[in-house]
């Protein structure tokens, strides 16, 4: 009798156990925003020679926040308008965009980042804005991703501005590591058990995830800060300790992949721009002239390289608070549509735009268009 009392709970139970996880392998493959990497793992690749990369040639849906936005790929593996075949040896008509998520233009469909809108002005005059950001990126990759696309690939460009991001000396000293034969490895860090079955929990298991997000919403982390302010990469920025910790060995070690990206764009006769823009914590606090700013206008000085600071498009007259609202999505510290357009219109008045305005007359222009897949 006994065993036939327990008999029907432990059948109840395995019953629900099964459908939990079940269920839970229906939401990882038919809802994106169940676990992202799941369904980011279909275009964004790894690279033997750079860490990391996007597939070539993809159309996907992808999400950001929750929200979908359209997402291409051409030939190369650069983000585009739409998948097409970019010739390698067509020219050196081409600006080629170097950063990460900030100029990948993640959130935000291609024709609106502000590379989209950079490469829509430059087609007119037959010059291709070539996108070759991608998320997590820092100075070390933008070095050996160039030298692959120049050296190996034998791709043909005429200049290359390099967007740094204020994330770049946490992720030069946590993220990654350069090895005696130089490939570029993630950093390992350690997780604890604990760690590790949380996150199978989270998105292998309904109940797993429903019991996750109650004790975030617990500890108060259920939500995550309005744009992003307080995350770890910027604090060297303000934080003397962060600074002292690891931000002064990150900046030193950017600098000297910015040193060889320079020296490798003057082999090969191509010119190099700097940008920089802050953070939604530099915005807060207005930090205006800070270590970000200082140490890139001094490297740019140096190394003779032209220098375009974005820092008082975002700190000036207006409150923080207006500025974040009208250019920032609300949860995150990625630009919204907005951001990317005022973004787009300072560039054009800067060396940028310089590069951008070709007065020399181009015969492929229509056809460069055409390739491109616009209707005017």
């Amino acid at each position: 009798m006994t065993r036939l009392r327990l008999g029907g709970p432990l059948f109840a139970l395995g019953l629900f156990v099964v459908a939990d996880l079940v269920g839970a392998q229906a939401c990882r493959r038919l809802l994106p925003w169940w676990e992202p990497s799941h369904f980011e793992r279909t275009y964004r690749v790894q690279s033997r020679n750079y860490h990391h990369d996007l597939a070539p040639n993809s159309t996907r849906q992808a999400h950001w926040g929750g929200e979908p936005y359209p997402y291409r790929t051409n030939s190369l593996g650069f983000r585009d308008a739409a998948p097409r075949v970019v010739q390698v040896h067509s020219g050196s008509n081409r600006v080629l965009l170097l950063g990460d998520s900030f100029t990948e233009g993640i959130g935000v469909p291609y024709q609106a980042t502000f590379a989209g809108i950079l490469d829509s002005v430059a087609a007119g005059k037959g010059i291709d804005v070539l996108n070759a950001a991608v998320s997590s990126y820092s100075p070390v990759i933008y070095y050996h991703k160039a030298r692959h696309l120049l050296e190996r690939v034998g791709l043909e460009v005429r200049a290359i501005v390099v967007f740094l991001d204020v994330s770049d000396p946490y992720d030069e000293v946590y993220r990654y590591r350069l090895t005696s034969d130089g490939e570029i490895h993630s950093v390992e860090t350690y997780r604890s058990a604990k760690q590790k079955a949380a996150d199978w929990l989270r998105y292998n298991s309904i109940t797993g995830r429903a019991m996750t997000f109650v004790l975030l919403a617990y500890e108060g982390r259920a939500t995550p800060p309005p744009f992003g302010l307080g995350q770890a990469p910027a604090r060297w920025t303000y934080d003397a300790e962060a600074y002292r910790a690891w931000g002064s060995r990150g900046l030193q070690r950017a600098g000297r992949s910015m040193d060889s990206l320079v020296a490798l764009a003057r082999r090969h006769d191509v010119s190099l721009t700097l940008v920089i823009y802050p953070w939604p914590d530099q915005i807060v606090r207005r930090d205006l002239d800070g270590r970000q700013v200082e140490f890139w206008q001094e490297w740019a000085t140096r190394n003779e390289v032209p220098f375009v600071n974005l820092f008082p498009l975002f700190i000036g007259s207006l409150p923080p608070d207006s500025v974040l609202a009208r250019y920032f999505m609300p949860l995150d510290l990625h630009w919204n549509a907005a951001g990317h357009r005022l973004i787009a219109d300072s560039l054009l008045a800067t060396e940028v735009g310089r590069l951008l305005r070709d007065d020399r007359p181009d015969v492929r222009t229509a056809e460069h268009q055409r390739q491109r897949g616009r209707i005017e």
